[in-house]
């Protein structure tokens, strides 16, 4: 009895042991169970949050497009109304012209269409850096035009040209051509538009080398006005005199009055002068140079060294520079003018103004036997813009000068100056 009982509580106990076994591992994997469900509920709600965030940003999307609409909507209905009157202004305005083309009122011929139109320029020859105008008049001056211009080089390049209004019908555009252009024929092509037709018209002017009636024009930029040196210098030792330094003032003046104030300075800025040769260091400018070949070694420079150059020259019996000059000589002729021997000091003079060209800049010299010669030849130039008045032909590449006192003052007196022009066919 004893042993039985024994074994039946071991046999109970076991019973025990593996019940509770049995609840354990139940209990374990319920745990598990929940700890995966656990994961899966705070993965579930990370994106619903998500979801929230993105149909948050969405909603504030529609909103911002709901307001664009909006504002379209507001243009849309604004630019449809401005549609409308302008519509509306349009079939005004084309109601009025046909009243006016049915009635034949005096009102169409001047408001629409000219009765008369010309067309000119100021001048048909010019040189370098002288202005030229188009003009345009329209008549009746109401009239209602569209002005368009074009200048036609002799390369074939082509420039719109710009028309300012001067009032009572009158319409203008300027043209310069610059050294840097060529010279040759220039066509200048005008079209008139008005309501219900056009005119078109063509103009031609000729831009030549420079002559001496062309001054100041080849010289209003990039000019150099050279005087010789107060103190004994050159080729023989000579020096300027005060009538020098005034005449190329007066010269220098009168450039000023058209463009750029020319520079005034000393031959011997811009030469050296060595065992009787000068050299000249300035390559670039325009020169004006005042005063004969002894006096102004940029005068000796051309009418000596660069003979090839020059269309006239002075010149001697020995041809040589070194020795007094007894006349002039001019290439295109062969003449032997302007001689020493009639100048009488005081009481009668000769004096040289040339122009030339050096590759891309101009050379004038005013050469003289005396310094009354200089201020009559200064004073040619200061006061070109009255030759005709005074008899002056100025229309060569060089001009000789004479001087004789009528009235015995011994003075430059503007009517006492006479003028003869050698062209030189290069």
């Amino acid at each position: 009895m004893g042993s039985t009982w024994k074994v039946l509580m071991a046999l109970l106990l076991t019973v025990a042991l593996t019940c509770n076994a049995i609840l354990l591992l139940a209990n374990l994997r319920l745990t598990s169970e929940n700890h995966g469900l656990s994961k899966e509920i705070i993965k579930l709600n990370g994106e619903l949050s998500n979801l929230k965030r993105q149909g948050e940003e969405l909603k504030s999307q529609i909103e911002k497009l709901l307001e664009v609409n909006e504002t379209l909507n507001q243009e849309k209905t604004s630019l449809l109304r401005k549609i409308e009157n302008l519509t509306g202004t349009v079939g005004k305005l084309t109601r009025q012209v046909e009243d006016l083309k049915r009635n034949k009122t005096v009102r169409v011929v001047e408001t629409l269409k000219p009765e008369k139109v010309d067309v000119t320029l100021s001048r048909k020859d010019i040189t370098f850096n002288q202005r030229i105008q188009v003009n345009v008049r329209i008549s009746p001056s109401k009239a209602q035009v569209n002005l368009t211009a074009k200048l036609i080089y002799p390369t074939w390049k082509e420039k719109e040209l710009i028309f300012k209004e001067g009032g009572k019908g009158l319409y203008t555009s300027p043209i310069t051509v610059t050294t840097m252009d060529p010279k040759g024929t220039y066509r200048v092509i005008v079209k008139v538009q008005y309501f219900n037709g056009s005119l078109e018209k063509e103009l031609v002017f000729k831009v030549h080398e420079p002559l001496v009636s062309d001054f100041p024009y080849p010289f209003t930029n990039n000019t150099l006005v050279v005087i010789g040196y107060f103190g004994d210098h050159g080729v023989k030792g000579w020096k300027s005199a005060t009538i020098d330094g005034v005449a190329g003032a007066k010269v220098a003046e009168k450039v000023s009055k058209h463009g750029e104030m020319p520079n005034v300075l000393f031959d011997t800025d811009i030469t050296t002068c060595e065992k009787g040769v000068v050299y000249l260091n300035d390559t670039s400018h325009n020169l004006i140079a005042v005063g004969c070949h002894w006096v102004n070694t940029v005068s000796f420079y051309y009418v000596c060294q660069q003979i090839e150059l020059v269309p006239v020259y002075p010149d001697n019996e020995e041809h040589n520079p070194l020795v007094f000059p007894q006349w002039l000589y001019i290439k295109s002729t062969g003449e032997k003018v302007a001689k020493w021997r009639d100048v009488e000091y005081g009481k009668s003079d000769y004096g040289l103004i040339m122009v030339l060209k050096q590759r891309k800049r101009y050379i004038m010299v005013l050469w003289t036997y005396t310094g009354l010669a200089t201020d009559a030849c200064s004073e040619i130039l200061k006061n070109i813009d009255k030759a005709s008045i005074y008899g002056w032909n100025l229309n060569g590449d060089a001009v000789i000068v004479a001087w004789r006192d009528k009235n015995g003052n011994s003075k430059i007196d503007l009517d006492e100056i006479k003028t003869t022009p050698y062209k030189w066919e290069k």
